[in-house]
């Protein structure tokens, strides 16, 4: 709604062009907050189960964090982390006009993670959840770290004329062992991890054959790529590569061929790194302000449209 709100121009004598943008505003707020509203009542509903002790289906786990495999390292942060998500953004100004413009985002929504308990552990695939989780970096300095990770995407952070471009980077993290709320649906995937590492070990094997991006790697330039160059280099190529994997699985003792996933059936999958008291206080808030403030957008529309066009 605010998003709507925000093409609105101040230029505009016509209060119709108002009038719309909050008539259509309210609507998406409305039938937002009642969006929000189903997931608050399933998170009220479904219980807290153990990992040894949940069912296949639907399932609400609460547990701390584990690398599947390789650790991932966050984007701009560099912090060890199991998730990642990232968004570069550009900053644009047109006379009164200003805004930022996001010019590049994702995430490592195709690698997966471990959620373990008291009671065991079980492998979660984040790919299509709601992240729900606290923003841990948003800065517009340029570090050696942020630099290297623009080159490597293949953007350049200035522009035509030399000039350095107005960027502002934002990061989402979870970290190893921190404690972690998932609400989604477990199923049966006996190759989940499987297909995973086989398909990164064919990207690997790929790479160490392309010169030009071992080249990158080889950081004292001697023609040569040392162990901590090329550990180095599979954790970069991993990331990049992490995007196009969409299958992965896991073995362990317990639940050896479970995985908690998406499911297209509810559509509801969360992860968040506040607990459940915390998850359903901030649901229930933005309940209350996407529906009522909603609403309350849609009948002030509706009068200056009235007003402007004489209905009454």
């Amino acid at each position: 709604m605010l998003l709507l709100y925000s093409n609105y121009s101040s230029d505009s004598d016509d209060p119709a062009v108002l009038g719309l943008f909050m008539l259509i505003g309210g609507f998406v707020g409305f039938f937002t907050g009642f969006s929000r509203l189903k997931r608050k009542r399933m998170i009220e509903n479904i219980p807290t189960s153990t990992v040894r002790g949940m069912a296949m289906g639907e399932v609400e786990l609460a547990g701390q964090t584990e690398h599947c495999h390789q650790a991932l390292s966050a984007p701009f942060s560099n912090s060890p982390c199991v998730y990642y998500k990232y968004k570069i953004e550009e900053y644009h100004s047109n006379g009164k006009n200003s805004h930022w413009d996001t010019i590049a985002k994702g995430d490592s929504a195709a690698s997966p993670f471990y959620l373990k308990d008291d009671t065991g552990r079980v492998l979660v695939s984040p790919a299509k959840a709601e992240m729900i989780i606290d923003q841990k970096l948003r800065t517009e300095s340029m570090s050696s770290q942020i630099e290297n990770f623009l080159t490597r995407s293949g953007l350049k952070s200035r522009g035509l004329f030399g000039f350095q471009r107005r960027l502002r980077f934002t990061e989402w993290h979870i970290k190893p062992q921190e404690r972690v709320y998932v609400l989604g649906f477990a199923q049966k995937n006996q190759t989940f991890l499987q297909d995973h590492r086989t398909k990164l070990a064919e990207r690997l094997e790929k790479a160490k054959q392309d010169r030009a991006l071992m080249a990158q790697f080889d950081m004292n330039k001697d023609g040569e790529i040392s162990q901590e160059e090329w550990n180095f280099a599979a954790q970069s190529i991993e990331q990049q590569l992490l995007e196009d994997l969409s299958k992965t699985a896991f073995t362990h003792e317990e639940h050896t061929d479970v995985v908690i996933a998406f499911n297209p059936n509810s559509r509801i999958f969360i992860i968040s790194d506040k607990d459940q008291k915390e998850l359903l206080s901030k649901l229930g808030w933005q309940c209350g302000l996407a529906i009522y403030g909603g609403a309350a957008s849609v009948i002030i529309g509706l009068i200056i449209l009235v007003l402007r066009f004489n209905l009454l």
